[in-house]
């Protein structure tokens, strides 16, 4: 059975699975979500806005659809165990107040492979958490770290096909990369913000990647940041008068590992 909301101070709360599709009416509709349950079909949006009351379980390959705002608080959106296409245009807002990342419960867990044509965009804190399976983002997708905002990609192998497929607007943004591969199939020039490195992650391609924002990067104590497949890696300061540097070891055995790579100092 179908299901249609419209205006605000809705609720879905309780235990059970929705096997019917969800649709919210307009930009004015909110809904607080809190079930105890699978949701097995696609939830339209319509430019509402969704708050989470708990974690939110998505059954086979369900996704959001069209444009709207997603409000984790502390909860996990956990995607479905079948592979799924998402083309709607989510902002991704958390509200949790100020906490280390690494302990924000908040996340979109992965639990087959998925699919982005449209657009992700963090607005907070947030993590994406792949369990090990492949987050491909097409030319018409993107991940949007925005101003002041962090995203935490752990456990995922991202595959990309754009220049423009993850980037930060401001450089009080963050992307950690905590145990994560990412196959670039394009030059990525990285303009803004800064990154950080937990555990061991790998960039491979064939094309280029450009470190050209005037932030400092860190990798972290026991962490590697891998460069390898034939890659040319573009590193330097922003400005040739400016002491910031590019790249900051953060302790023991943080290494810069190039395998089979052009290493090119700028600046």
């Amino acid at each position: 059975m179908p299901v249609a909301i419209s205006g605000q101070d809705n609720s879905i709360l309780g235990t059970g699975n929705i096997t019917g599709a969800i649709s919210l009416q307009d930009s004015d509709t909110q809904l607080n979500f809190n079930l105890n349950g699978t949701v097995w079909q696609s939830i339209t949006l319509n430019d509402s806005i969704i708050t989470l009351g708990g974690d939110l379980q998505m059954g086979g390959d369900s996704v959001f659809e069209g444009s709207g705002i997603l409000r984790l608080l502390r909860y996990h959106v956990v995607l479905g165990g079948q592979d799924a296409v998402w083309t709607s245009t989510i902002a991704w807002q958390s509200f949790g107040g100020p906490c280390p990342l690494v302990s924000i419960p908040r996340s979109i867990d992965l639990h087959a492979k998925t699919t982005l044509s449209g657009i992700w965009d963090f607005q907070d804190a947030c993590v994406i958490d792949g369990h090990g399976n492949i987050l491909y983002v097409e030319d018409m997708g993107a991940i949007i770290v925005n101003d002041g905002a962090r995203l935490y990609l752990r456990n995922v192998i991202l595959e990309t096909e754009e220049s423009n497929c993850l980037y930060c607007t401001d450089d009080t943004s963050e992307i950690t990369f905590d145990n994560v591969t990412w196959l670039q199939d394009s030059d990525i020039t990285f303009t803004k913000g800064r990154m950080r490195f937990i555990n061991t992650t790998e960039f491979l391609g064939t094309n280029s990647f450009i470190y050209d924002s005037s932030q400092t990067s860190t990798i972290n104590t026991n962490a590697v940041w891998k460069i390898s497949n034939g890659m040319k890696f573009y590193v330097g300061r922003k400005e040739a008068n400016d002491n910031t540097e590019p790249l900051y070891f953060g302790g023991t055995n943080s290494t810069l590992k190039l395998d089979n790579c052009t290493f090119i100092v700028t600046g």
